[in-house]
C-alpha cells in the first residue's frame, strides 16, 4: 500500500484537531441537555419512586402505572416545552459544530493546493511562479467566489429540530417500555440525541475535509493545464480493512483533469464529490494525486525517476517558495557610465556624471493595505488561542475581569471589575477585541452592547462558568445606523418587561410551576432575559452587519 503523501498527513492532523474541537462542543452540549432534562424530571422523581414501590408491593397495577407515566409525565405543555427546548438546543449545537468544521476547510484546501502544485512543478520541471496559499488567502478567494470549496457543512434548522424531537420521543418511549427509572430515561434521551448528533458531525467533518482536500488539488491541476501542462489525476484509496469495495475498485484509476471516474455504473469526479451518491462519499479517506503526462511514474530505478522529476522534497519546495514570496524585488539596472574620449574632452571642463532615471512606480510591486478586518482574520489563530487561554483561566472567578486583546492576539490590558461589571476607559477599545467573564452566566448585558457600539469594538466576548462563550463580531457591513438599530432591538429583547411577560405565559401553560418560579426568584427572569437576547442576536445580528456565535471555550 502506498504511503500517504505529506499533505495527506497534514490534512489528517488538521482533521484530528477538528474532531477534538467537536468532542468539546458535544461534551458541553451533553451537560446542558442533561441539566434541562433533570430540571423537568425532578418534579416527577419522588412521585414516580412511590408509584414504583406501590407496583412492587402489589398495591398498583403495572399497566396503570405505565399509563400514569405516559399521560402525566410525558404529555402536556411542560413535557413538550422540554422536548422543544432540547431539540432547539441540539440544533444550535449542530450549527456550532458546522461552524467549527467550516472554519478548518480553507486551511485544508490551501495545504492541498500547495501540494498539488508541488507535484506539478516536480513532474514538469517547470517553475510556475506559484505563490503559496494559506488559510487567509483561501478565505479571501472564497469572498470573491463563494463556491470555491466543493461543499460546506450546513444545518437545515427545521428538519434538524424535527429529527431531534423525533428521537427524543423515541428514547422516552423505549425507556417507558423497558420500565426504566426517571433518571435512566433522562440519561437515555440526552445520550441518544447528543451521541447521534456527535456521530453525524464527525462523519460530516471527515466528508467535508476529504472534499476540500481534493478540491484544492484539482484546482491546482486546472491551473497547470491553463499554463499548457497536461495533467492526469489518479485515484488513491487508503487500503485497509475499512476500505469500501467501490473505493478498492477506484484505486489507481487515472483520468484527465475534469473527467469523472466510474465505478459500478456510478460517476464520481473526486473523493468527497457532493454530486455523487452519498454511499460513495461519507467517511471517505481517499485522495487524488497528480501526474504530468509523458512522465513515467513507474520507473523501478529511483535515480532515473529523479533525473526526470527532480529530488526536491515537499518541505524543501515549500521553503524555496517562501523565500521567493519574501524576496525583495530586483533593483533596476543602471546603465554603465560611458568613458569620455580624452581628445574630445577639454581639460578645463568638468563633465557631469550621467543621470539615471527613476523607474516608473508601476514597475514596483504594490502590496494592498490590509483592512482591520483582514488583519484580524489573518491573525485569527493567534487571537483564538489567546481568547481560549484567558477565558478558561477566568471561568471560576466570582467577579468580572476584562481583557483587551489587539488584532495580532496580544494582551493589551487586564482590568479587574466587580461581581456584575467591569469598567473600561473611554476610547480604549477602538478596533480591538474585548473579552470578560460573566460569573452568573448568561449572554451580554445592555451596557455590553452599548459600549461595543460607542467604542467601535471589533469583537465583544462574554464567557460563562459553564465553559461557553458568546461572541459578537463587527464586520465591514456594519454602519452607524445599523448599529443603532441593533442596540434598540437588543434592549427590547433583553428587557425585564419582555421576560416578565414570557414567565407569566409559561406559568399559565404549565411550562414552569409557581414553586419553581419562587425557588429561582429573580434568577428566573435573568434566565429568560438571556435566552431572549440570545434568540434576538441569532436571528438578527447578520442583517445589522454583525456575526453572533455561541460556542465552547
Amino acid at each position: 500500500m502506498p504511503k500517504p503523501d505529506p499533505a495527506h498527513k497534514e490534512t489528517d492532523k488538521i482533521l484530528r484537531d477538528m474532531e477534538k474541537r467537536l468532542d468539546e462542543v458535544y461534551k458541553q452540549a451533553y451537560k446542558e441537555a442533561r441539566q434541562t432534562a433533570d430540571d423537568f424530571m425532578k418534579s416527577f422523581r419522588e412521585m414516580d419512586k412511590k408509584k414504583r414501590q406501590q407496583v412492587k408491593n402489589g398495591e398498583l397495577d403495572k399497566a396503570e402505572y405505565e399509563r400514569w407515566r405516559r399521560t402525566q409525565v410525558f404529555q402536556g405543555n411542560r413535557y413538550h416545552q422540554m422536548a422543544d427546548t432540547l431539540a432547539a438546543d441540539m440544533t444550535h449545537t449542530n450549527q456550532i459544530a458546522a461552524s467549527v468544521i467550516n472554519g478548518y476547510l480553507p486551511e485544508v484546501y490551501a495545504v492541498n493546493h500547495n501540494y498539488g502544485t508541488y507535484e506539478i512543478e516536480k513532474g514538469s520541471r517547470i517553475n510556475t511562479q506559484y505563490t503559496m496559499y494559506d488559510r487567509q488567502t483561501v478565505e479571501r478567494l472564497i469572498r470573491d467566489n463563494p463556491n470555491l470549496l466543493p461543499r460546506k457543512a450546513a444545518v437545515n434548522v427545521p428538519k434538524d429540530r424535527l429529527w431531534n424531537k423525533k428521537h427524543i420521543n423515541s428514547a422516552i418511549t423505549q425507556g417507558i417500555l423497558q420500565g426504566e427509572t426517571i433518571d435512566k430515561i433522562a440519561q437515555r434521551l440526552v445520550a441518544t440525541v447528543t451521541d447521534m448528533s456527535h456521530t453525524s458531525a464527525i462523519r460530516n467533518a471527515r466528508t467535508m475535509t476529504t472534499s476540500a482536500q481534493n478540491g484544492g488539488r484539482i484546482d491546482s491541476y486546472k491551473r497547470a493545464e491553463g499554463m499548457g501542462i497536461k495533467m492526469l489525476q489518479v485515484w488513491m484509496a487508503t487500503l485497509d480493512g475499512r476500505t469500501r469495495h467501490e473505493h478498492r475498485q477506484l484505486d489507481g484509476q487515472k483520468r484527465k483533469v475534469g473527467e469523472a471516474f466510474e465505478v459500478e455504473g456510478e460517476k464520481i469526479f473526486f473523493p468527497g464529490d457532493p454530486a455523487a451518491e452519498p454511499y460513495l462519499t461519507y467517511n471517505c479517506r481517499c485522495t487524488l494525486v497528480g501526474e504530468v503526462e509523458g512522465v513515467d511514474y513507474n520507473l523501478s530505478d529511483k535515480s532515473q525517476r529523479d533525473n526526470k522529476l527532480g529530488d526536491m522534497t515537499y518541505e524543501e519546495w515549500k521553503e524555496e517558495k517562501r523565500k521567493q514570496d519574501n524576496a525583495e524585488p530586483p533593483a533596476p539596472k543602471r546603465e554603465p557610465k560611458p568613458e569620455p574620449k580624452t581628445e574630445d574632452k577639454p581639460a578645463e571642463v568638468e563633465v557631469p556624471a550621467p543621470t539615471v532615471e527613476k523607474p516608473d512606480a508601476v514597475d514596483e510591486p504594490v502590496k494592498p493595505k490590509l483592512t482591520i478586518f483582514d488583519e484580524m482574520e489573518q491573525n485569527r489563530k493567534e487571537i483564538d488561542k489567546t481568547l481560549h487561554d484567558v477565558e478558561e483561566m477566568r471561568r471560576s472567578l466570582d467577579y468580572e475581569v476584562g481583557t483587551i486583546i489587539d488584532r495580532k492576539g496580544n494582551i493589551v490590558e487586564v482590568i479587574n471589575g466587580s461581581e456584575h461589571s467591569v469598567a473600561v476607559d473611554d476610547g480604549a477599545l477602538k478596533d480591538l477585541i474585548f473579552t470578560h467573564n460573566h460569573p452568573s452566566g448568561g449572554c451580554f448585558s445592555d451596557n455590553d452592547i452599548i459600549n461595543m457600539i460607542d467604542d467601535e469594538l471589533l469583537e465583544l466576548r462574554a464567557s460563562t462558568p459553564q465553559g461557553t462563550y458568546h461572541s459578537l463580531l463587527r464586520t465591514s457591513k456594519a454602519s452607524k445606523e445599523s448599529s443603532t438599530e441593533l442596540v434598540k432591538g437588543f434592549k427590547k429583547a433583553n428587557s425585564i418587561v419582555t421576560a416578565t411577560k414570557q414567565v407569566q405565559e409559561d406559568l399559565k401553560k404549565g411550562i414552569i410551576t409557581k414553586q419553581e418560579a419562587k425557588d429561582k426568584g429573580f434568577n428566573l427572569y435573568i434566565e429568560y432575559m438571556s435566552k431572549s437576547s440570545e434568540r434576538f442576536l441569532t436571528e438578527n445580528a447578520e442583517k445589522y452587519g454583525y456575526i453572533y456565535t455561541k460556542g465552547v471555550i
